[in-house]
């Protein structure tokens, strides 16, 4: 096994939201038609739960929801 120093850790945030601004959007992958079964949606929600801030979703396309900053 060899030890190695100076490389990155990978950074755990995925998705945009902590940069968002009120009105910003953002189109990712939904696996499914609904937004409740798109794990970023779901990574929105919960997100926004956590920090007092607002966001709403839509599906645009078959297999994209569109997730936007409300509040």
């Amino acid at each position: 096994m060899i030890i190695e120093k100076g490389i990155e850790p990978p950074t755990r945030n995925r998705y945009p939201f902590a940069t968002m601004e009120v009105g910003d959007s953002v189109v990712v992958d939904g696996k499914r038609a609904c937004n409740t079964d798109c794990p970023a949606y779901n990574a929105a929600m919960v997100y926004g739960y956590r920090t007092g801030k607002a966001f709403s979703g839509k599906r645009v396309a078959e297999g994209k929801v569109r997730i936007w900053r409300v509040q």
